[in-house]
């Protein structure tokens, strides 16, 4: 049976999309592994709650201030060094494990969770995209990614640094319209402003359905 790994840089209680996604596999006779975090702890709450629901093949990479050892202060400055690189050398020239850094808090220690079992294809979502990619390449397998908005237009350009997280998001968004079998996104607005911008429309999944 081919397994599915499902990564998310959120909670797996605060990304429905990415647990509808997994629900979904499952449901279809996939082999399913979930990939996700633990950094805020009223989300942590609702995860245990959903754990206990389901019966999921759940991977938690742990960066909370509470429980998480070193691993928020390592992140950060990581995180912090990634970003002044990309200042330096440009969004679209940074290679792809500084991109990754750049754009997700904890990138290498989901690609190293999300390549710890064997999968047959990995699909993500929100931050991870860039890893997604990442363990998709390590494991010599496809990937698939979901853009559930407008990433590269969310934040404030009033400020250098909404204008630099546009300019990151933009740099992933580009490697994975490139390199990705397939993209989804969550609604007909959206895939238009993407196709405009990359040549490429997204496959339309809703949210909710009549």
């Amino acid at each position: 049976m081919k397994t599915i790994c499902v990564i998310t840089a959120g909670h797996v209680s605060t990304c429905p999309r990415m647990l509808k996604a997994a629900d979904s596999f499952r449901r279809a006779g996939y082999q399913v592994r979930v990939v996700s975090t633990n950094f805020e702890p009223w989300a942590a709450e609702a995860d245990r709650q959903l754990s206990a629901a389901r019966e999921l093949n759940w991977t938690v990479v742990d960066y909370s201030r509470a429980s998480a050892n070193g691993v928020p202060m390592l992140s950060g400055v990581r995180f912090r060094i990634a970003r002044r690189l990309a200042k330096l050398a440009g969004p679209q020239r940074l290679p792809l494990a500084v991109l990754g850094r750049a754009t997700g808090r904890v990138f290498p220690e989901l690609v190293h969770a999300a390549c710890a079992q064997p999968a047959d294809f990995f699909y993500g979502g929100g931050n991870a995209l860039v890893a997604t990619e990442a363990a998709a390449r390590q494991m010599h397998v496809p990937f698939a990614v979901d853009l559930e908005d407008l990433h590269s237009g969310e934040c404030c350009t009033d400020s250098s640094e909404g204008r630099q997280a546009n300019a990151l998001a933009e740099a992933a968004e580009r490697r994975v319209f490139r390199h990705a079998a397939f993209v989804t996104t969550a609604s007909d607005g959206i895939a238009d402003a993407y196709e405009e911008s990359y040549g490429r429309r997204p496959l339309v999944t809703n949210n909710t359905f009549p």
